[in-house]
């Protein structure tokens, strides 16, 4: 009896040892898939393999345990939405930073062009409407600015149109003095 005992213990001690080197080379092996994937050039696709990998390998070694199965799937799928979350903000934000430069390039090319305007009067004016729209777009949100702003503006586009005004005055009285 005793020696049959022994035998069972054995056996069992056998069993538990080739379980545990099964294990040992599983999770080898595992690892090795896991490097050969993290080698891979950075991509999306690199992410989701990496991540489906290690939930593959959660699984293997839940083996019937449902809460470490669980476990499993929750990370899957959180990892799986903050990679989506992850690549929409850098989508969204190249498509701003892409906003941006047409918006730069717009407002550089309505300068030149207003630059080019060949009437003092009309120049200023026009790069003093330029200025106020750039300021007025920057205050968007904020009514007392906007308020502050226009006012402004309307005073320095008079000031403008009154200086002209007196220069074409002196200019004009110049003309008759120098006649009479």
């Amino acid at each position: 009896m005793e020696a049959a005992q022994k035998r069972r213990d054995r056996e069992k001690a056998d069993a538990q040892r080739r379980e545990q080197e099964g294990t040992r080379i599983f999770a080898e092996e595992a690892r090795i898939e896991q490097l050969k994937i993290q080698s891979q050039e950075d991509s999306i696709q690199k992410q989701i393999e990496l991540i489906t990998h290690q939930y593959n390998v959660s699984l293997k070694l839940a083996k019937d345990n449902q809460r470490q199965q669980q476990i499993a799937v929750l990370t899957y799928y959180n990892q799986l939405n903050a990679i989506t979350q992850k690549e929409e903000a850098k989508k969204t934000r190249i498509e701003q930073q892409e906003a941006q430069k047409r918006q730069a390039f717009a407002l550089e090319t309505r300068r030149f062009n207003i630059e080019q305007t060949e009437n003092d009067l009309e120049r200023e004016l026009a790069l003093l409407q330029f200025s106020y729209d750039q300021q007025l777009q920057q205050a968007q949100g904020n009514q007392e600015q906007i308020t502050e702003l226009q006012r402004r503006h309307g005073i320095e586009r008079l000031n403008l149109v009154t200086s002209e005004s007196r220069e074409a005055m002196k200019s004009v009285q110049g003309f008759f003095g120098d006649m009479g």
